[in-house]
């Protein structure tokens, strides 16, 4: 859940910091820099990152002090997995500009966006010592505690983020999934729900709402919210298998096995849908095509544990001990705490 939604987040964040725009021509003294930018510019948007990375060289060894250059060939860099070369770029933007928390907001989203987190909280640092003003260094700061898992950390910079624009439906969405992740359920349904009342198009917030809600063991106010996601984009196949997983715990094996369906038919290599499919078949009673759906979440992915474990069940139930052993015995290699407790018990 969590690399779902921050891919999403990220991709916002890049599209909104980076968006450059052509240069008038200046006078004759630095038309040849500014050109050369423009060059690259246009490069760059055609995804020539070479060609960009040459022109925009040029143009700062023209003029130096050309600081939209830096911040374009910082990008270009990144783009053409040149991650050193870009923060080095954005050390030398930071010696030409007056307003140092700008390189070195870029230079913590770079970090971030490349995995350095505590590098990017670091950067961060730096920019809100000059300006503590900008939500949206308070933002990437928050997305680099989140993904290092520091979540109290993280939600004190969203809260912060939210102080300064209370209008940001993400910042809402951010801070959710961090209390979430603390497991406190209350606050992060409160404030998905400012997300949607801010943003109510974005089928994440119903669904990441709805995840809240379902480990609250809020199990009817989850399908609710999973429908709403769905009625928004009726291919969001985790959706589709979130919601079956809520209706299981609602006893609604049937209901929960026709959302499996709908997930498996969008999405046929969802490992976990099978699984989970699998789990209702059983709880049916209908135990060859459980075992069907668990081998193949284990062929789709052989270090599934929790597939192993319940095929074990299953083939107990099918009288099938000496079956039902093994694939607990596996599940127990896999780290299924639950399964060493059976082999204890039954496969003596």
């Amino acid at each position: 859940m969590k690399s779902k939604l921050l891919i999403f987040i990220l991709t916002c964040c890049c599209m909104g910091l980076f968006a450059q725009q052509m240069i008038v021509i200046s006078p004759k003294e630095t038309q040849k820099a500014e050109k050369l930018y423009n060059s690259g510019l246009e490069k760059f948007n055609k995804q020539s990152y070479d060609a960009a990375i040459k022109d925009l060289k040029e143009s700062i060894k023209t003029n130096a002090n050309l600081t939209e250059a830096y911040k374009l060939l910082a990008k270009a860099y990144q783009q053409n997995n040149q991650n050193e070369e870009a923060l080095n770029t954005l050390q030398a933007y930071s010696n030409v500009i007056s307003q140092k928390d700008t390189a070195y907001f870029l230079m913590s989203k770079l970090e971030m966006e490349i995995g350095k987190y505590q590098e990017a909280v670091s950067y961060a640092d730096q920019a809100l010592a000059v300006n503590n003003s900008d939500y949206k260094t308070y933002y990437v700061r928050g997305l680099a505690n989140y993904l290092a898992e520091n979540y109290n950390a993280a939600v004190a910079d969203f809260s912060n983020a939210i102080n300064q624009n209370a209008n940001v439906a993400q910042l809402y969405n951010e801070r959710a999934s961090a209390n979430r992740m603390n497991g406190n359920y209350e606050a992060a349904i409160a404030d998905y729900a400012s997300a949607i009342q801010l943003n109510g198009n974005e089928p994440a917030y119903y669904n990441n709402m709805a995840s809240a809600q379902y480990e609250n063991e809020q199990y009817d106010d989850a399908i609710y919210s999973y429908s709403q996601a769905l009625s928004l984009n009726d291919k969001y196949y985790s959706a589709y298998n979130n919601r079956g997983l809520a209706k299981i715990q609602m006893l609604d094996y049937e209901g929960a096995i026709e959302d499996f369906n709908a997930c498996l038919s969008i999405n046929p290599d969802l490992y976990q849908a099978y699984s989970n499919r699998g789990y209702a078949y059983y709880k049916l009673k209908e135990y060859d095509k459980a075992v069907a759906d668990f081998t193949t979440a284990i062929n789709k992915n052989s270090n599934y544990g929790e597939a192993y474990m319940h095929r074990g069940n299953t083939k107990e139930m099918m009288r099938n001990p000496e079956g039902a052993c093994q694939d607990w015995a596996k599940a127990a290699e896999l780290g299924v705490e639950k399964a060493q407790e059976y082999i204890n018990n039954q496969c003596k």
